[in-house]
């Protein structure tokens, strides 16, 4: 018998699916219990190449077009029936449970194409991070990622054995794969750091890992009779041991464990193989026995669905020990439906589309188009929704009395950069309430005082738009006088200025000068200078869109949405220097003050957690929700008619 048998099956291959597919599901469920399960896609990528190897070189050859012919109709039949259906289904859940589903769908959709994988790298998701976290369709990454191979891949062999299949051929296949192989290992080795999410997403950086299965059926097919130590019980545990080791490793490891699973997984690929094919052992390993090999059967199903039912149960009823056994059944007993009533009646069809397969696919396709139309944002608004459109309705905070008489002032303007912006809800109503104008300077940010001299224009531009009584709010992130570094507002990018502000002086110093500035221009035009001061931010990434933490009849909102903002790391943000120099200047200046967010925005406990007495209050690391700016409202408000700035 040798490997390259037409009719040979090895169990052995679907008992290493089922260890892949475990250690994924694992680690999605849980990730303190497996922290690198993911990289059991890893291993799904060298079993694939291995298969399909086998799957273009077995049989007649014939002509190259029937073939490749013969070999996409074979993948159509074994892939898209049940990504169809399971797609299908996800997104109707999605809509079901999510109020604004349609980046998602997209995602879904995309995987439907092949193409999710190349989707997700241009909206840059980080596979670790909020949007990958709730999203139903992130998993479907790697789809894309082997059904890219499969469009490249079967080229390669169809011309390289285009008269037969012997030594000669099969070693330049092998000479052929293994210069793509080490040209796309070597491209992930040195992009890993300074472009992640490409060498995670993209094909040619995952091409190695399935041309080293190719190069296992080429090193298994010259040698047939491999020799005895390959095979050794002793070695297969050890290997496999080490496999298991590696889904336990830290994510701190870096790309070590990325490199070491794959050749890990193609070394016991070889063992494997070579002890059926010599019949070097009759006894049954622990990868063919019965139920490890069913798993790995159902493995496609069990990918399919897993991800689906674990992140609508974090849109939904949360994740726990309590729910654990019933989301376990919510993916085990849909993926065996799926394996014996779509998976398996397809691969076993003839190579022509029945009518009963055609009858088949009209109403899910239907089902996937209505899904799209009524939840992607085509109409809108999710048709679909089971929850409340305004969950949270803070109507109330918008609400303000005018004050008695007319207004000392006829114009509010905000500059500073975005955090000028997200103040917005705090401010309009007030304005609404006194026929008071509001504006806000955002094309281009008005970004000073910071230390930055290209906006002294802007600045004396903006005050010369206001007269005398009016307000002019400093609002900016100041991040230039921090004395740490911080988090980008996705929490994907740590940045440390501390390079620039002693190239060129960035920092308190011109930081004060210029905003005395300010209030001194102001004070020559009679205008009120208002400086908010820092708003509580977040030193880790927020987790999970925002829509998450609502109160729905079929949520419930979890704890690990509602980070706590550190005290500590707020407290050393800014040197106590600046507070001071601040405080100097509002008792030296009558047209200077400062407005203190922090104290409407912390709990009874003194900490500044994301959700607060119900109001989702951030929406990212630093800015505030709309919500969360309606919390400032009165007591600025108040804040104005104390001090007789109003």
């Amino acid at each position: 018998m040798q490997v390259s048998d037409t009719g040979k099956y090895f169990p052995a291959i679907d008992g290493l699916r089922a260890i892949a597919v475990l250690a994924v599901i694992i680690c999605h469920f849980e990730e303190s219990i497996l922290p690198s399960g993911y990289l059991g896609v890893d291993v799904f990528f060298v079993i694939s190449g291995f298969v399909i190897t086998a799957s273009l070189l077995k049989g007649p050859l014939g002509p190259a077009p029937v073939r490749l012919k013969g070999f996409y109709k074979r993948r159509v039949k074994r892939l898209f029936p049940a990504t169809l259906v399971v797609l299908t289904a996800g997104s109707l859940l999605t809509c079901l449970f999510v109020r604004d589903p349609g980046t998602y769908l997209t995602t879904g959709l995309s995987a439907l194409l092949g193409v999710s994988n190349i989707i997700l790298y241009r909206n840059q998701t980080n596979y670790w991070g909020e949007s990958a976290e709730l999203n139903p369709f992130t998993h479907t990454w790697s789809l894309g990622v082997e059904e890219q191979f499969y469009l490249l891949f079967p080229l390669i062999i169809v011309f390289l054995t285009s008269k037969s299949v012997d030594k000669s051929s099969i070693g330049r296949i092998a000479l052929v794969i293994g210069m793509l192989s080490i040209t796309s290992l070597a491209g992930q080795l040195a992009f890993s750091e300074s472009r992640p999410e490409m060498t995670y997403f993209m094909m040619p950086f995952r091409f190695w890992e399935m041309g080293l299965g190719a190069l296992v059926y080429c090193f298994l097919f010259w040698h047939n009779s491999v020799v005895a130590f390959v095979s050794t019980r002793l070695l297969t545990i050890a290997a496999l041991s080490a496999l298991l080791l590696l889904f336990l490793a830290p994510r701190g490891w870096g790309l070590a464990p990325s490199v070491c699973v794959p050749v890990l997984t193609a070394v016991i690929i070889v063992q494997m193989v070579s002890r059926q094919v010599d019949k070097s052992s009759c006894r049954k390993t622990f990868l063919e026995s019965r139920l490890i090999v069913y798993i790995g059967k159902i493995s496609f199903s069990l990918y399919l669905w897993h991800w689906i039912v674990i992140v609508i149960s974090n849109w939904t009823i949360g994740i726990s020990w309590a729910t654990a056994p019933f989301q376990a059944m919510a993916i085990v007993i849909p993926s065996i439906l799926t394996y014996k009533l779509i998976e398996t009646p397809f691969r076993a069809s003839g190579r022509r589309w029945s009518y009963n397969e055609v009858r088949f696919f009209a109403p899910v396709l239907a089902v996937l188009v209505g899904v799209l139309v009524l939840g992607s944002g085509i109409t809108r608004e999710n048709a679909l929704f089971l929850g409340d459109p305004n969950p949270a309705n803070k109507s109330s905070l918008n609400v303000v009395t005018p004050i008695n008489r007319k207004p000392k002032c006829s114009r509010i303007r905000t500059i500073g950069n975005s955090h000028s912006e997200h103040i917005r809800d705090a401010l309009v109503p007030i304005g609404e309430a006194n026929e008071i104008e509001i504006s806000f300077t955002t094309d281009p940010y008005i970004e000073m005082p910071d230390g930055k001299e290209k906006n002294s224009e802007l600045v004396e531009s903006a005050l010369a738009g206001l007269h005398a009584g009016d307000i002019l709010i400093l609002s900016s992130r100041n991040r230039y006088l921090y004395r740490v570094p911080y988090l980008d507002a996705r929490g994907k990018r740590l940045w440390d200025h501390s390079a620039e502000k002693e190239e060129f002086g960035y920092g308190l110093i011109k930081w004060i000068s210029q905003l005395d500035a300010i209030i001194t221009s102001a004070a020559e035009r009679g205008i009120v200078v208002i400086h908010f001061l820092p708003l509580p931010e977040f030193n880790e990434p927020s987790r999970g869109n925002v829509e998450v933490c609502e109160e729905q009849w079929f949520r419930v909102p979890q704890p690990k949405y509602n980070q706590f903002a550190s005290k500590d790391f707020l407290a050393a943000r800014f040197p106590d220097q600046y507070y001071e120099d601040v405080s100097v200047r509002v008792s030296e200046h009558s047209n200077f003050f400062t407005f203190d967010p922090m104290p409407y925005l912390q709990d009874e406990n003194g900490n500044f957690p994301r959700i607060l007495n119900g109001t989702i209050v951030y929406r990212d690391t630093n800015h505030l929700t709309p919500d969360g700016a309606r919390l400032l409202l009165k007591p600025f408000y108040l804040f104005l008619q104390e001090n007789e700035i109003l």
